[in-house]
């Protein structure tokens, strides 16, 4: 990635950066500050998860490859009830700092995120 950045900068191009989605925001966070640190100014694009229940993220985790650490995983309570509730981002979202703009990833369906950002 920053071999790509370096080439857009020296051609002329403008540039962004999109990420993945992920759990955890001061994962996340740290990676901008290194970026920044670094000298990229490129705008940063973070992707987050929409309300789905966990059980459901869990799954698109595991097939996306997206590690879930056991840290995020306690901090949501892992337990067979908890699996089936409908988790929403907000907390991930006001943890995160650093960046330009959010993506979004409907995993719980897009009536229920449709429903989340009218909310919002």
């Amino acid at each position: 990635m920053i071999a790509k950045l370096n080439w857009a900068d020296a051609h002329g191009m403008r540039s962004r950066i999109l990420t993945q989605w992920s759990f955890d925001a001061p994962a996340v966070n740290s990676w901008i500050e290194r970026l920044r640190a670094l000298g990229f100014k490129q705008p940063v694009h973070v992707g987050i998860p929409e309300p789905a229940t966990l059980k459901a993220l869990l799954r698109y985790a595991t097939v996306c490859g997206v590690k879930t650490s056991s840290q995020v995983l306690k901090r949501q309570g892992l337990s067979l009830g908890r699996l089936l509730l409908i988790n929403k981002p907000d907390r991930l979202i006001s943890d995160l700092r650093g960046y330009d703009q959010l993506h979004l990833f409907p995993f719980g369906g897009l009536a229920r995120t449709t429903e989340w950002l009218k909310q919002r």
